[in-house]
């Protein structure tokens, strides 16, 4: 079983006030989650709020292992490996900022990916790069194309244009330096990798 060593593995808000929840975040985040993914408890150990109020630069939820409080430390990393169980953070603050129910259905989601990702319950590997940043390049463009996937299906209902764009947009940003990287430092590598993106990311149409 491997740490994942990203810095952070979760949800950034994509605009000021993008991202809001009313009343205990964690209650209703583990409600929503148990509505979306009945199986959640499989990857997810626990949903805990963050130390404080106020959460860390456009952050409202992120991963961490099994008891750890902080999406940005290090030392609280997600651990990668088969039925491994990592824990999400929820931030207070970043839920209140204003939002609707589709963002936080869309929120919920991500973390339910990244844990079940990590858990090695998805065809894309689990895999650390030897760099934080590569790391979360990889990992958050499989996400938010995730989010995208789900957003086609009508999971999010109400979930504005504006909103799609954004997610495409990081989905993109992502993808590209994830891209850039792997071609420069193992150029044959992203014929493999290259795969579990295709056309995930989508074109910015709406």
């Amino acid at each position: 079983m491997g740490q994942v060593r990203s810095g952070i593995l979760g949800a950034a808000a994509l605009s000021a006030g993008a991202l809001a929840f009313a009343g205990a975040p964690p209650a209703e985040f583990i409600e929503i989650l148990g509505q979306m993914h009945p199986e959640y408890r499989a990857v997810v150990g626990e949903v805990r709020p963050g130390t404080t109020r106020h959460h860390p630069a456009g952050v409202a939820a992120g991963l961490v292992r099994s008891g750890g409080r902080d999406p940005l430390d290090l030392r609280d990393a997600p651990r990668a490996g088969a039925g491994v169980h990592n824990d999400i953070i929820v931030y207070d603050g970043a839920f209140r900022e204003g939002g609707g129910d589709a963002w936080r259905r869309l929120i919920v989601d991500h973390e339910f990916f990244h844990a079940l990702h990590l858990a090695h319950g998805v065809e894309a590997p689990a895999v650390d790069f030897g760099d934080e940043g590569v790391n979360r390049d990889y990992y958050e463009a499989l996400a938010w194309g995730y989010n995208l996937q789900r957003a086609g299906d009508n999971s999010y209902p109400g979930l504005e244009g504006i909103a799609w764009r954004r997610m495409e947009a990081r989905c993109v940003e992502h993808r590209d330096q994830f891209k850039l990287w792997l071609q420069r430092e193992h150029r044959v590598a992203w014929e493999h990798y290259g795969r579990f993106f295709g056309d995930l990311c989508g074109p910015a149409t709406r």
